[in-house]
């Protein structure tokens, strides 16, 4: 991606920001971020602490079992995934998916939404990778969450930007960053800190019956991207994305660990010019 001045989502087939109604304002919490998670060195997902407490988690949690239909609570481990304690003080979902799916596995859908967008889409070693140098196993961990046939579209996407398709490469960038350069030969860092300042707001949840019976998990998230130039100079490139997911129930063996799939997603990226750092 290569930054000029400010970039936001584009539409496009299930990966269409322009789907999304939602934004900032919307999300209860209009830009009252949760949580300020602390930097991810040089992997996907975040290290986060609490925005009430100054301590550091130095681990991500132990995934808890599940099933959507006994309403139980689940979450598969991610990568410097969030502490529990950061949702610790949301407050109660509303809406009929709570009657349906119960506080619990609500909740722990949310969390894991929360943890899979910062994993997934400001992934520390994806974002200096240039679209050419993109692979199937780069998109692993995005697949797993993905049901069969939005992960088909997901890796049709991927190739399309791999092979040069610019409007592919444009909505690839609304669920994942890489190749993130800017203006007079900034380029994100490789090591260290890549990503700072994570934040995301508290979420909304609903059912989507357009198509089917799918659960709706939205919320906001951002994060600073590191950015250098050959000199030294050093700059963050302020980035946030709303979101919406579209969860259908996993079948699967792994269902127990993660009980929801994602069938498709609404995604708005915006991306600000740089900042110096002081």
């Amino acid at each position: 991606m290569v930054i000029e001045q400010t970039s936001s989502g584009t539409g496009g087939s299930r990966f269409s920001g322009a789907r999304s109604r939602l934004g900032w304002a919307l999300l209860s919490g209009i830009l009252t971020l949760v949580v300020a998670c602390q930097a991810s060195p040089g992997q996907s997902g975040p290290r986060s602490s609490p925005s009430r407490s100054v301590a550091d988690s130095a681990s991500a949690p132990a995934p808890a079992s599940s099933s959507p239909p006994l309403g139980a609570a689940g979450r598969t481990a991610v990568p410097h995934g969030l502490p529990d304690s950061v949702f610790a003080h949301l407050k109660p979902f509303t809406g009929p998916a709570v009657a349906k799916y119960g506080q619990a596995t609500l909740r722990a859908a949310y969390q894991e939404m929360v943890d899979f967008a910062f994993a997934s889409g400001w992934n520390s070693n994806l974002i200096a990778r240039p679209s050419a140098y993109l692979s199937r196993a780069d998109a692993t961990f995005t697949l797993s969450y993905l049901t069969p046939a939005f992960g088909k579209e997901f890796l049709l996407q991927l190739g399309q930007a791999v092979q040069g398709d610019k409007a592919a490469g444009r909505r690839l960038e609304e669920a994942m960053f890489f190749g993130v350069t800017a203006p007079n030969g900034l380029k994100s860092v490789q090591s260290g800190n890549v990503v700072t300042n994570r934040k995301f707001t508290p979420g909304s949840v609903g059912l989507d019956t357009a198509h089917g019976q799918r659960l709706s998990v939205a919320f906001a998230a951002s994060g600073d991207i590191q950015m250098s130039d050959s000199t030294g100079r050093h700059m963050v490139l302020p980035s946030s994305r709303v979101l919406k997911y579209f969860l259908v129930a996993n079948p699967g063996t792994d269902r127990i660990t993660r009980p929801f799939l994602i069938d498709s997603w609404s995604i708005r990226m915006t991306v600000k010019p740089p900042i110096p750092v002081a």
